[in-house]
Formats: structure tokens, sequence, C-alpha cells
């Protein structure tokens, strides 16, 4: 990829897609009856958090770095959480792309890798049937 850079503009537009698809999977959780709750903290951070599992999400774009960080933040005392992670972002012809572990990924499958464990503990995203 020599040559190839990411401009702040592609980044921005992925990190948009992202918070899109954060929104659309918290309102399909709440439309099956799910205490999903979104919050866009700032330009550059949102929280997914869900009282029944006593688990929220912290998502933080940092552009300069290229990168996108989660965190996971207990709501009630001894709730134990998933650790932190780590997405980055990378140029790929004329977009900007996502990867975990060096694994390309879709905004989908990061929001699952995400929100997994916060909004549905114990059943992988993949086996759940949504009303979509």
């Amino acid at each position: 990829m020599a040559g190839e850079t990411l401009s702040d503009a592609g980044v921005i537009q992925r990190w948009r897609g992202l918070v899109t698809e954060f929104e659309h999977e918290t309102e399909t959780f709440q439309q099956v009856g799910s205490a999903a709750e979104f919050r866009l903290l700032s330009d550059y951070q949102c929280r997914i958090s869900n009282s029944s599992t006593k688990i929220a999400a912290v998502v933080t774009a940092d552009l300069a770095a290229r990168t996108i960080e989660y965190r996971y933040e207990p709501e009630q005392k001894n709730t134990a959480v998933p650790e932190r992670g780590l997405i980055s972002l990378r140029a790929s012809d004329e977009s900007v792309d996502l990867y975990s572990a060096d694994q390309r990924l879709t905004p989908e499958p990061v929001c699952q890798l995400i929100l997994e464990s916060l909004l549905s503990p114990g059943i992988p995203m993949e086996l759940r049937k949504f009303g979509t």
C-alpha cells in the first residue's frame, strides 16, 4: 500500500458509519424488549449500555492514531466486564477499512464484536434472530 494515506474525511466517514451501526443495533435490541441504550457523548465517542447486563461499552475514535478503542464499564459493583480492545483504521484503495487483530471487518461485525457480551451474553450474535 505504498503511497496510500488515510484522509481525515475518510476516517470520519468510517467512524460515522460505525456510529450509525451502533444506533441500529441498539434500536434492534430495544424492539425485542432489551434495555439497551445508545448515547453519543461527543463527536468521537459513544456509549452503549444495557441495564439488564449491568455493562456499558464506551467507544472512542482517535483520528490522529487512526484507531477506535472500546472499553467496558460495569454499571454495578462486582460486575465483571470484558477486556478492552482496539480497532485500527487502514487505507485500502479508495476507502478506509476496519481491522481487528489484522482481520479486515465491515462495520456490522465490528459492532457485533463490541456489543456481543453487552447486549446478549451467552448467545453468539450470529445465532440471534431479530425483527428485521
